[in-house]
This record gives C-alpha cells, structure tokens and sequence, in this order.
C-alpha cells in the first residue's frame, strides 16, 4: 500500500474507534438501568407477599410445622414445657426421629394452636431466640428410659434375665474370638485376673481402653474376663429380703467382678426395649454435652465408691483413623468424686492403699476391622490383639489431693495425663514387642506443665530427634562423594581412617 493511502486511513480508523467505545459506554448504562429497575420490582413483589403473609395468618398444622420444631429445639425447656405436656415437648423436641410422625403432629397443631391463640407474644420471643441460637448446635438427646437415679439407672427387670444375658453375650464373644477369628492375642491377662479377682475388698477397679468399635464392650471384655468371674462365689447373688429396696447396693448387679460400662444415650437408650436390654447388660446412660455432672457420673461414682468396676472409654467416641483421640477427664472426674466420698465417710484409715482407685489400661487392635464405624455386620477372619497394662499408679495424686496440695481440678488433669500416656505406649507396645513402657516413672511427670500429657512432649522429642538421625544417614553418603571429588584421592584416604 503506498504511504500517502495508509496515512488517509488513520482519521478514519480514529473515528471508528471513538464511535466504538461511545457504543459500548451506552450499553453498559442501559443495561445498569434495566438491572436496577429489576431489582426493585422483585422488591415491591416480595415486600407485598410478606403484607400478605402476614395480614393473613395460615392455619394451625401447616404453616409452622418446621418452624415449630425449630424453636422448641433451639429453646429446650423452654415455653413449650409450660403449655404442654411432656410426650408433646418431646416430640417437638426431637421431632420424627425419636418419635412418632403422629405424635409429633398431634403435638405440633397443639403448639400452633396455642400461638394463634393468644400467644403472638411468645411466637417473637421464641422466633428472635431460635435466630440467636447457633445452628450447629445439636440438642441433648434425654431417654424418658434411661432413668434419673441410682435405682433407676442399675436396677434390671429381672435378675435372672440379667443374669443370662451377661452370661450368654460374653459366651457368644469367647465363641467367636476362638471359633470365627484368624487369631486372638492377649498380653498382660495375668494382671486383669489379679484386679478382678485378687484386689482388696471394696477397692474401687477402673479399666480404660482405646475404642474403635460399637462393641468394644463386650467382645473384649469378654475376652479378659477370667470364667470363674461369672462361675465363682459371688458373682452373682440374689439379695435377700432385709436387702431388697430402693438403693440397695448388695444385690446380683454389684458382685464387684462384672463390669459397668458407659454407653450413650442416643446410641442405646433410645427404645424401652433397648433401654432394658442395656440395663440389663450393665450399661450406664452418658447424655452427651451434659458435662461432668450428669446422673450417670454419680451412678457411677457411688458404683466405685463401694468397690464396684467400671468401665470408661477416654476418648468419648470411636476412632476411625486407628489413632488415639484427644481424650476427656470424665475418668479424672470419676476419681475425684471417689475420693470425694471417701473421704466424707471417713473410710480412709490404715489400709489407705486399699481403698486407692485402681486404673488399669489396656489397648486392642484389630476391633475396626471386626465392626469399625460405618460397618453393619461383623466380618469373619479378622485378627485381635490386646495389650494390658500395670495398673496406673496414682497414689502420690490421692496424698497430695488429701493433705490438700492439690485441687480437684488438678488431680482430674493428672489422672487424665497419666491414663493418655498410658494408652499411648501400649499403642507403641502392640506394634514393638521390645518397646519398654515407662508410665509408671514418677519422673516422667514431674517436669510435666499442667496442660497436655507429658507422653506426646517427650514422643515429638523422640521423634524430633529420629528425624535428625534420619537426614543425617541421607545426608551423609552425599558428602563422602562431595569429599571425594573435592579431595580426589587425599580425600579418599581420610575418609577411610573415619
């Protein structure tokens, strides 16, 4: 193109250009308009729906029936428990999962009733309320079966159906780990033996485990538990007539040699059916969120305090990942409370050792594979290894918690502590048959600060250390061969002398 035509094009494109841009700019202000102008009719149409809404009111049983059961849920006990009855505010409560669809109908056009009664006022406090409320929240689930007391929690319906139940649920276990699993190995039975059947009378036993299956208890339970335990002497016995009666703590349930152990309530207290067979079995309703002080800690309390065996799983659920939870001090509470009631009954004289809660760990592997979480039948062919532990040695806890050098609240820290290493090197211990467990070393705590356990500081400096090592093997061999082409053979002959 000669220079004179390229030259006459540039106004031309300038021009084009300008016109361009002066398009484009109109299109975007249309369109802003039009968007604008959209949003406020959807506003005008949604504001007039509310008006609508709100002049005219919906009838009882169909406009606030998810709304209803949110704000009772979110309330609690709250204004639903004056206005209704205890199976209507529990079926609001907990809606159609634990209770019936026409139940909770029937309580909820109750509840709408009462609203459009008279009751606007209670409507927005019960609404400005369930919006405050945190939604990931979920509610304390409360068994009307679980029972509130000492008798109601451990008495059965029968002591003969209790008696057959424990009998034949541990026989069906020792069946299956003989019969049905690829092997089953337990290391430290000796020690269970000697603290089922060998403590002092009236010594309180607490065993602690890992859990990574629903049943954890009874299926090794049932393994560690000697056969004379259920055969012998004692291990069952019907009370007498001077015994009978509400509170009785002589009776076939408290032989000292079966355990108890805590089971939750959304778990196994749900129907009136699973709620006696459980009872039956000796589990003990845990509600949980309710905190340290729940009826099943006391129960459990009293349980030991008069030489019963209970047992507690420190991580509170099951483990998926075949690692050890973060552990709670419901245990630490239970031996604070012991202690608690010893010593308001003056039962600590000269045998003082005796009247010392023991705490025996032990860990097992193999359980998720058996029934993990998620699983709906047991699996064949899996393998079971158990691991028992020394009892933990609190002793220097209860001196101290007596003379008054040490509060409740440290002695339930220092429970916990010792009970998470424990754990933790039997967990070590099931995977390195040489490994030497060291949670009964007085010293191993005493540099330990009051917040988590002195076994994961010194693990991480254990493995901070292998780690060292570890890069240093790696690193090693690359410097022998820097060394070398560095040095030639001079460098050679000096790394031969090392």
């Amino acid at each position: 193109m000669p220079p004179g035509v390229s030259v006459g094009l540039v106004p031309f494109v300038k021009n084009h250009y300008r016109e361009m841009l002066r398009e484009h700019a109109r299109l975007k202000q249309q369109l802003l308009v039009q968007f604008q102008q959209n949003k406020k009719k959807k506003g005008s149409s949604s504001s007039s729906k509310t008006k609508r809404r709100s002049a005219k009111p919906s009838p009882p049983g169909q406009q606030f029936s998810a709304q209803a059961i949110e704000r009772v849920r979110g309330r609690g006990d709250g204004q639903a428990s004056t206005y209704l009855t205890e199976e209507e505010s529990r079926a609001l409560r907990y809606g159609t999962r634990y209770a019936p669809a026409s139940a909770v109908r029937k309580a909820l056009s109750r509840w709408t009733d009462l609203i459009w009664a008279g009751g606007e006022a209670e409507e927005a406090g019960a609404r400005q309320h369930a919006v405050r409320a945190p939604t990931s929240q979920t509610p304390v689930f409360k068994s009307p079966y679980a029972g509130t007391d000492y008798t109601t929690m451990t008495q059965a319906d029968s002591e003969l159906l209790r008696y057959l139940l424990i009998k034949a649920v541990g026989r069906f276990c020792q069946f299956w780990s003989r019969s049905l699993m690829k092997s089953c190995e337990v290391e430290g039975s000796g020690i269970m033996r000697d603290a089922i059947m060998g403590r002092d009378e009236g010594q309180a036993l607490i065993t602690v485990s890992n859990h990574a299956s629903s049943i954890d208890d009874p299926f090794v339970t049932s393994v560690l538990v000697p056969d004379e335990a259920l055969e012998g002497e004692g291990a069952f016995r019907w009370p007498s007539a001077q015994e009978a009666g509400p509170g009785s703590i002589d009776d076939a349930v408290n032989s000292n040699k079966v355990r108890w152990v805590m089971c939750a309530t959304d778990r196994c207290f749900k129907s009136k059916l699973a709620s006696s067979f459980f009872k039956a079995v000796q589990a003990l309703p845990v509600e949980r969120g309710s905190g340290l002080n729940q009826p099943s800690m006391r129960v459990a309390s009293k349980l030991l305090s008069r030489g019963g065996w209970v047992h507690v799983f420190p991580e509170g659920t099951r483990s998926t990942t075949r690692e050890l939870l973060k552990m709670k001090v419901g245990v630490g509470q239970l031996v604070v409370n012991v202690l608690r009631d010893l010593r308001s009954e003056h039962q600590r004289g000269e045998n003082q050792r005796s009247r010392t809660p023991m705490i025996v760990p032990y860990y097992h592997e193999g359980m998720g594979d058996l029934l993990g979480k998620g699983m709906k039948f047991p699996k064949v062919g899996t393998s079971l290894r158990v691991v028992v532990g020394d009892p933990i040695e609190i002793e220097d806890l209860v001196r101290s918690f007596e003379s008054g050098r040490l509060t409740e609240r440290e002695v339930r820290i220092g429970v916990l502590r010792r009970v998470e290493t424990a754990l933790h090197q039997l967990k070590r211990k099931s995977e390195d048959a040489d490994y030497l467990v060291t949670y009964n070393d007085p010293n191993l705590y005493s540099q330990a600060g009051a917040g988590a356990g002195a076994y994961r500081e010194r693990d991480d400096v254990a493995s901070g250390m292998e780690a060292v090592r570890g890069m240093w093997g790696r690193l090693r061999p690359l410097a022998v061969l820097a060394a070398l082409e560095r040095e030639g053979d001079r460098g050679a002959k000096a790394l031969t002398g090392l």
